[in-house]
């Protein structure tokens, strides 16, 4: 029988309440920055951004902070070329090209920058509205971009304009070539799509649900199952197929107030909480059932990992601010290894900064931090540290929203809201029901009071009831909430894929802005809601949600009840009678129309 994977972390035992584990008598990272008001809020973290190339000479830095890519030469760790871009690029992912160019995909042009590492800039290619995974296919000359709205666009070596463009679902994330055809990650979801070399999706998978003890969080004397999630980052495996790493949720009813064992978002077992990072192997040649999941433990926002030589494995932990450094290997249970748990053992090291990505140059691990901004090295037991920039991009917000809440509380506000957006689930409460969580990018202050049931007034009571109550952390000055509610303002929401039927938009325009219909009259205003609590059928009144952005926040409802914009209108039970507008007599095409004009918005 076919083993599965676990991920063995070597080294020193470190609990999740003790982050140390750094070697005894390592030089000190000296790191000098230079404090200075920031020119632009920093964006927020999507991990993915440093490239080590395949001779391992150099080292590529996407910095979304400054927008510009650092290259440095690793055999005298010394930046040997910096490119600027154009502000509000947003550099993200990384990928190393022929004939020694790297592609970046630009998160907020729309493009992507094709830069000559001997030289400098060769070009930029306008993609899609919103750019996220790149894969580069050297057999076939092609680079691929997978892209927010759902597109999926080919370009030839060189090419301007695109070779195909494939229209898939939203939210796709990472993209990376499998033999002849290709697979593709959806972010929130952490669906994997399987698309052959003509551009159809052959099949769905998604990682697996798995369990922890019944003594976790001692809400069940049973198992209690943790589903998957927010797909953070996918890779090529040396050995073939692909990893992903993501997270996984506690499938089970919480209490609003304190739980048995800690609070209801975690609890004080070995820092168990609600989100767990997970990692999944999507074997090579394989169909949907050739996968394992991985349970890796607490560490909050592992948002990228890299394959060093061997089997070893490293991960970027941004939500505790450090790397752990192991390796994958075959196990007959790849659901017994949990590295973050009390006791396990594991080399963790500590990485001032906000470590985000990492890659390995043969055996010297590498990770990229955000504040400071630097290229940090491990080799033969040493640190080293490169600066990649002079100025400061601190923010007290970003670091509140994106930092565990507290040292044995590991779990942050970006765990549920990745990026500023949201992971895609309704959680279930012993209370209040099932509750899907709300966006917090395009401007959420704007959109108090705050919270389904419209009873958090503003930001200050929602760092008390969640952050405090929920998430154990301590509660904030009314300085820095003030500064994290200005810090999220500054977040924008996904850019707009438009449908290519533009007559069907202009009608559902006209049905949407009819006053018969009523749609206008709650979502109305700039925010297109007049933050008003409203029963709208349900059996309770719940808060108008801004319609910004609705297409990409499926499943829809405050229980997530309308897995589409279309279940949202068909279902009596999800807000489809009349007390949700005046919608029961149009017509199917009426329906298609107002849902083609919805997804523009």
């Amino acid at each position: 029988m076919r083993t599965g994977y676990a991920f063995t972390i070597l080294g020193c035992f470190v609990a999740s309440h003790s982050l140390g584990c750094h070697e005894a008598g390592a030089p000190p990272i000296d790191v000098t920055v230079t404090e200075a008001a920031a020119v632009a809020a920093p964006p927020v973290i999507s991990g993915g951004t440093l490239l080590v190339t395949a001779d391992g000479q150099r080292a590529v830095a996407a910095d979304s902070d400054r927008d510009r890519v650092v290259i440095v030469d690793l055999a005298h760790l010394a930046i040997e070329r910096t490119v600027i871009l154009e502000q509000g690029d947003e550099p993200g992912r990384i990928v190393e090209g022929a004939n020694g160019v790297v592609h970046v995909a630009l998160r907020r042009s729309g493009a992507v920058a094709s830069i000559d590492l001997g030289g400098g800039m060769l070009e930029r290619r306008l993609a899609c509205p919103a750019p996220r995974g790149l894969a580069h296919d050297a057999a076939r000359g092609e680079l691929h971009v997978a892209c927010a709205g759902g597109e999926l666009v080919t370009f030839a070596d060189g090419a301007a304009e695109p070779r195909r463009v494939l229209r898939l679902d939203r939210d796709l994330r990472d993209v990376v070539v499998d033999g002849a055809g290709l697979l593709v990650t959806r972010f929130r979801s952490a669906e994997i799509l399987r698309i052959d070399a003509v551009g159809a999706v052959v099949s769905r998978a998604r990682p697996n649900t798995v369990t922890m003890p019944p003594s976790f969080f001692a809400l069940s004397p049973d198992p209690l199952p943790f589903v998957p999630g927010v797909a953070w980052r996918m890779q090529q495996h040396p050995k073939g197929g692909a990893v992903v790493v993501h997270q996984l949720g506690l499938d089970a009813a919480l209490p609003t107030g304190p739980s048995p064992v800690g609070v209801s978002y975690y609890a004080a077992d070995c820092g168990s909480t609600i989100v767990q990072a997970g990692a999944t192997v999507l074997h090579d040649g394989s169909g949907s059932d050739a996968i394992d999941t991985l349970k890796l433990g607490a560490h909050p926002l592992t948002t990228d990992f890299a394959f060093g030589p061997g089997e070893r494995v490293a991960f970027a932990v941004a939500g505790g601010g450090y790397v752990i450094d192991g390796r994958l290997q075959d196990a007959d249970d790849s659901n017994a290894f949990s590295p973050g748990g009390c006791g396990a053992p594991g080399t963790i090291h500590v990485v001032p900064g906000e470590p985000h990505s990492v890659a390995f140059a043969g055996d010297t691990l590498l990770a990229q931090t955000r504040q400071p901004a630097t290229l940090w090295l491990r080799k033969d037991g040493k640190e080293f540290t490169v600066s990649l920039a002079d100025d400061s991009r601190r923010s007290v917000g970003h670091a509140l929203f994106h930092r565990a809440a507290g040292p044995f509380a590991p779990i942050a506000c970006a765990s549920c809201h990745p990026e500023g957006g949201e992971d895609g689930r309704a959680w279930k409460f012993e209370t209040l029901g099932a509750r899907r969580t709300q966006p917090l990018a395009g401007g959420m202050s704007a959109t108090a009071p705050f919270h389904w049931d419209g009873d958090l007034a503003d930001m200050h009571d929602i760092m008390s009831e969640v952050f405090v109550n929920r998430m154990g952390g301590v509660l904030p000055s009314e300085s820095r909430i003030d500064e994290l509610t200005a810090w999220l303002d500054t977040v924008p929401g996904l850019p707009v894929t438009r449908g290519t039927d533009e007559a069907a938009i202009a009608r559902g325009d006209a049905l949407f802005h009819d006053a018969t219909l009523a749609c206008g009259s709650c979502h109305s205003g700039e925010r297109l809601t007049n933050n008003a609590t409203v029963d709208v059928g349900t059996g309770k009144a719940f808060q108008v949600p801004s319609l910004v952005g609705v297409a990409h926040r499926t499943p829809l409802m405050h229980d997530g009840c309308a897995p589409a914009l279309s279940a949202r209108f068909s279902d009596p039970a999800c807000g489809g009678g009349d007390s949700h507008g005046k919608t029961s007599h149009l017509s199917k095409a009426d329906l298609a129309d107002l849902t083609a004009y919805l997804e523009t918005l």
